[in-house]
């Protein structure tokens, strides 16, 4: 039986009052629009819910579809988009989150990063966050 896993990364970019579409003016990449007072999305379904967002936020979600987990796959796609589209100037001026997540189906869950991606980091001055489940 094939274990199920999701995996990628995730950059929020959070525009405070500014309409989120900005983001998307300055770099050249097309994200996710989550606007205040409008309703949330459900990923899965498409349909909206019943909550709304309480913040600004252009968001571009790189996930995974293969089944085995290597985030630096995403991460490395990532930092390349954040390198070459304005986003150091972007993020001199907004809040950000660079997210990387994996949900797995398995107890024991590892993934290791190169050196070249821990430079990379490093050179452009980015702290990831992590968002790891497994079960």
């Amino acid at each position: 039986m094939e274990k199920k896993l999701e995996y990628g990364c995730l950059l929020k970019i959070y525009t405070e009052e500014e309409d989120p579409q900005i983001v998307n003016d300055l770099s050249g990449i097309k994200g996710e629009l989550r606007k205040k007072g409008l309703p949330k999305i459900n990923p899965k379904t498409g349909i909206e819910m019943s909550t709304v967002y309480i913040e600004n936020i252009w968001a571009f979600d790189l996930k995974c579809t293969d089944n085995i987990l290597d985030l630096e796959k995403p991460l490395n796609t990532i930092l390349d988009i954040i390198k070459k589209n304005n986003f150091t100037k972007i993020f001199s001026v907004y809040k950000y989150n660079l997210i990387c997540y994996a949900y797995v189906e398995d107890y024991n869950i590892y993934f290791t990063f190169s050196p070249k991606i821990f430079k990379l980091l490093d050179e452009l001055g980015i702290e990831i966050l992590f968002d790891l489940y497994s079960w």
